[in-house]
């Protein structure tokens, strides 16, 4: 699926992203909504990074205004944390993996200068050939 679809259909107002052609293997419906949590959590604006890098797309989406201590960090996506939106992250990149043959949840959630950045990847692929 195209990614900069999936993003151009949750984007926002608040939501800074440049298309870069990039198509990733994944189920469309669960990206998009992976997105919608996103934006549910940073009502302050959010700016969405990809980049390929050999067989992986490495989506980074940067969260504006909100520190978090390195406690709340390391547990944003664990039941603790009390945020339903961030487990239901987590599943949906558990999901993507699981369906694309590739064990191995990586999330990660990293203080920035101006807030703090979630980061994933997902299985590259190129363009269908329809």
């Amino acid at each position: 699926i195209a990614l900069d679809d999936v993003i151009t259909e949750v984007r926002k107002n608040s939501v800074a992203y440049n298309d870069t052609g990039l198509y990733i293997k994944g189920d469309k419906t669960l990206l998009r909504f992976f997105f919608e949590q996103l934006m549910a959590i940073a009502p302050s604006g959010v700016s969405i990074e990809a980049e390929r890098r050999a067989e992986m797309v490495y989506v980074i989406c940067n969260i504006k205004g909100e520190h978090l201590s390195s406690e709340q960090l390391s547990g944003l996506f664990s039941p603790q944390m009390g945020r339903i939106e961030c487990l239901v992250m987590r599943q949906i990149v558990h999901e993507l993996d699981a369906a694309c043959s590739h064990p191995g949840l990586r999330l990660v959630a990293e203080d920035t200068e101006k807030g703090y950045s979630i980061s994933f990847s997902l299985l590259a692929s190129g363009k269908p050939k329809y």
